[in-house]
Protein backbone atom coordinates (compact mmCIF):
# COMPACT_ATOMS: atom_id res chain seq x y z
CA UNK A 1 0.00 0.00 0.00
CA UNK A 2 2.70 2.40 1.28
CA UNK A 3 4.69 1.33 -2.58
CA UNK A 4 1.12 2.59 -4.03
CA UNK A 5 0.89 5.71 -2.64
CA UNK A 6 4.78 6.89 -3.28
CA UNK A 7 3.87 5.97 -6.97
CA UNK A 8 0.90 8.52 -6.65
CA UNK A 9 2.81 10.88 -4.95
CA UNK A 10 5.84 11.03 -7.18
CA UNK A 11 3.19 11.08 -10.56
CA UNK A 12 1.79 13.87 -8.49
CA UNK A 13 4.66 15.95 -7.53
CA UNK A 14 6.00 15.73 -11.42
CA UNK A 15 2.71 16.53 -12.92
CA UNK A 16 2.41 13.43 -14.78
CA UNK A 17 -1.97 13.34 -15.52
CA UNK A 18 -3.61 11.01 -17.77
CA UNK A 19 -6.61 12.25 -19.21
CA UNK A 20 -9.21 12.65 -17.90
CA UNK A 21 -8.12 15.13 -15.68
CA UNK A 22 -8.74 18.84 -15.99
CA UNK A 23 -6.21 21.27 -17.06
CA UNK A 24 -7.51 24.83 -15.71
CA UNK A 25 -7.14 27.54 -17.48
CA UNK A 26 -6.66 31.63 -16.93
CA UNK A 27 -10.44 32.35 -17.01
CA UNK A 28 -10.99 29.27 -14.19
CA UNK A 29 -12.59 26.82 -17.04
CA UNK A 30 -11.27 23.43 -17.16
CA UNK A 31 -10.54 21.38 -20.06
CA UNK A 32 -9.84 17.61 -20.39
CA UNK A 33 -7.94 18.29 -23.72
CA UNK A 34 -6.86 20.69 -26.42
CA UNK A 35 -9.95 22.65 -26.70
CA UNK A 36 -10.68 23.48 -30.46
CA UNK A 37 -8.79 20.64 -31.97
CA UNK A 38 -11.32 17.47 -32.82
CA UNK A 39 -11.45 14.75 -29.84
CA UNK A 40 -8.11 13.35 -29.38
CA UNK A 41 -9.26 10.18 -29.97
CA UNK A 42 -9.17 7.25 -32.52
CA UNK A 43 -10.85 4.14 -32.14
CA UNK A 44 -8.57 1.45 -33.84
CA UNK A 45 -9.91 -2.29 -34.01
CA UNK A 46 -7.52 -4.13 -31.08
CA UNK A 47 -8.44 -7.46 -32.30
CA UNK A 48 -10.09 -8.52 -29.20
CA UNK A 49 -13.59 -8.03 -30.01
CA UNK A 50 -15.44 -4.77 -29.19
CA UNK A 51 -12.85 -3.48 -27.33
CA UNK A 52 -11.50 -0.27 -28.65
CA UNK A 53 -8.37 1.74 -28.08
CA UNK A 54 -8.03 5.21 -27.87
CA UNK A 55 -5.64 8.58 -27.57
CA UNK A 56 -4.06 9.01 -24.44
CA UNK A 57 -3.74 12.76 -23.32
CA UNK A 58 -1.43 13.56 -21.10
CA UNK A 59 -1.21 17.62 -19.61
CA UNK A 60 1.86 19.10 -19.70
CA UNK A 61 3.68 21.69 -17.46
CA UNK A 62 4.91 24.23 -20.71
CA UNK A 63 8.74 23.42 -19.06
CA UNK A 64 8.03 19.55 -19.71
CA UNK A 65 7.25 21.01 -23.67
CA UNK A 66 10.58 19.77 -25.87
CA UNK A 67 12.42 23.05 -26.67
CA UNK A 68 11.97 22.46 -30.44
CA UNK A 69 7.98 22.51 -30.09
CA UNK A 70 8.34 25.52 -28.21
CA UNK A 71 10.50 27.56 -30.62
CA UNK A 72 7.98 26.37 -33.35
CA UNK A 73 4.88 27.75 -31.12
CA UNK A 74 7.05 31.18 -30.10
CA UNK A 75 7.85 31.67 -34.04
CA UNK A 76 4.46 31.09 -35.30
CA UNK A 77 3.13 33.18 -32.25
CA UNK A 78 5.74 35.64 -31.49
CA UNK A 79 4.30 37.70 -28.60
CA UNK A 80 1.99 34.81 -27.48
CA UNK A 81 1.51 33.70 -24.21
CA UNK A 82 1.36 29.59 -23.55
CA UNK A 83 -1.19 28.76 -20.82
CA UNK A 84 -1.42 24.69 -21.40
CA UNK A 85 0.59 21.73 -23.29
CA UNK A 86 -0.32 18.21 -24.05
CA UNK A 87 0.99 15.54 -25.28
CA UNK A 88 -0.82 13.25 -26.97
CA UNK A 89 -0.48 9.80 -28.07
CA UNK A 90 -2.76 8.49 -30.60
CA UNK A 91 -4.27 5.05 -30.66
CA UNK A 92 -2.25 3.94 -33.56
CA UNK A 93 0.91 5.29 -31.63
CA UNK A 94 1.86 8.65 -33.35
CA UNK A 95 3.06 11.40 -31.24
CA UNK A 96 2.48 14.94 -30.76
CA UNK A 97 1.98 18.17 -28.92
CA UNK A 98 -0.92 20.35 -28.58
CA UNK A 99 0.15 24.05 -27.24
CA UNK A 100 -3.04 26.40 -26.18
CA UNK A 101 -1.83 30.06 -26.39
CA UNK A 102 -3.28 33.98 -26.30
CA UNK A 103 -2.58 36.69 -28.67
CA UNK A 104 -4.03 39.64 -28.05
CA UNK A 105 -7.19 38.55 -26.21
CA UNK A 106 -7.82 35.74 -28.85
CA UNK A 107 -7.05 31.80 -28.09
CA UNK A 108 -5.23 29.38 -30.51
CA UNK A 109 -3.91 26.10 -30.16
CA UNK A 110 -1.11 24.61 -32.24
CA UNK A 111 -0.19 21.14 -32.64
CA UNK A 112 3.42 20.24 -33.60
CA UNK A 113 4.78 16.74 -34.23
CA UNK A 114 8.06 16.30 -31.93
CA UNK A 115 10.47 16.62 -34.89
CA UNK A 116 8.97 20.10 -35.59
CA UNK A 117 6.63 19.97 -38.01
CA UNK A 118 3.25 22.06 -37.45
CA UNK A 119 0.14 19.86 -37.99
CA UNK A 120 -2.47 21.67 -37.63
CA UNK A 121 -3.27 25.59 -36.01
CA UNK A 122 -6.76 26.83 -34.38
CA UNK A 123 -8.25 30.39 -33.67
CA UNK A 124 -10.88 30.68 -31.70
CA UNK A 125 -13.72 32.59 -33.81
CA UNK A 126 -17.40 33.58 -33.17
CA UNK A 127 -20.17 31.39 -34.78
CA UNK A 128 -21.44 34.67 -36.66
CA UNK A 129 -17.95 34.67 -38.20
CA UNK A 130 -18.40 30.80 -39.86
CA UNK A 131 -18.72 30.88 -43.71
CA UNK A 132 -22.54 31.65 -44.40
CA UNK A 133 -22.58 27.70 -45.59
CA UNK A 134 -21.34 26.54 -42.90
CA UNK A 135 -23.69 28.12 -40.68
CA UNK A 136 -26.58 27.39 -42.61
CA UNK A 137 -25.88 23.27 -42.96
CA UNK A 138 -25.20 23.48 -39.00
CA UNK A 139 -28.91 25.55 -38.31
CA UNK A 140 -30.31 22.71 -40.48
CA UNK A 141 -28.59 19.94 -39.52
CA UNK A 142 -28.52 21.00 -35.39
CA UNK A 143 -31.34 23.07 -34.86
CA UNK A 144 -32.07 24.29 -31.44
CA UNK A 145 -28.31 23.66 -30.61
CA UNK A 146 -26.32 25.59 -27.98
CA UNK A 147 -23.00 26.04 -29.17
CA UNK A 148 -20.15 26.47 -26.68
CA UNK A 149 -16.74 26.80 -29.08
CA UNK A 150 -15.89 27.42 -32.77
CA UNK A 151 -12.56 27.20 -34.32
CA UNK A 152 -11.20 28.14 -37.38
CA UNK A 153 -8.56 25.02 -38.17
CA UNK A 154 -5.35 25.60 -40.92
CA UNK A 155 -3.28 22.67 -41.67
CA UNK A 156 -0.21 23.84 -43.37
CA UNK A 157 0.45 22.81 -47.07
CA UNK A 158 -3.44 22.33 -47.14
CA UNK A 159 -5.49 24.66 -48.91
CA UNK A 160 -8.59 26.00 -47.56
CA UNK A 161 -9.86 26.00 -43.88
CA UNK A 162 -11.94 23.62 -41.43
CA UNK A 163 -14.22 25.04 -38.86
CA UNK A 164 -14.54 23.01 -35.28
CA UNK A 165 -17.69 23.70 -33.61
CA UNK A 166 -18.40 22.01 -29.73
CA UNK A 167 -22.24 22.25 -29.11
CA UNK A 168 -24.87 21.03 -27.07
CA UNK A 169 -27.83 18.92 -28.61
CA UNK A 170 -31.58 19.83 -27.44
CA UNK A 171 -31.29 16.72 -24.95
CA UNK A 172 -27.50 18.04 -23.63
CA UNK A 173 -25.96 15.50 -25.56
CA UNK A 174 -22.73 16.96 -26.35
CA UNK A 175 -21.23 16.96 -29.70
CA UNK A 176 -18.64 18.54 -32.09
CA UNK A 177 -18.44 18.43 -35.50
CA UNK A 178 -16.14 19.94 -38.32
CA UNK A 179 -17.26 21.73 -41.45
CA UNK A 180 -15.27 22.99 -44.76
CA UNK A 181 -15.91 26.35 -45.73
CA UNK A 182 -18.65 25.21 -48.10
CA UNK A 183 -20.41 23.51 -45.68
CA UNK A 184 -19.54 20.32 -46.21
CA UNK A 185 -19.50 17.88 -43.02
CA UNK A 186 -16.02 16.30 -42.28
CA UNK A 187 -16.53 15.14 -39.21
CA UNK A 188 -19.46 14.04 -36.59
CA UNK A 189 -18.84 12.93 -32.71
Amino acid sequence: MLAILTLVGLAVLFGYFVWPLPSPQEDGEFVDRPRFTPKASKSVDTGKGDEKAEAVVINLALKQVPGNVMSIVRNEFPGGKPSAAYRVTEADGTVHYTVTLTVKKTDYEITVSPDGVVLEMAKEIEFKNLPAAAKRLFAEKYPKSKVKEVAELTEPGVSGKKYHIEFEMNDGTPMEVVFDADGKLISEE
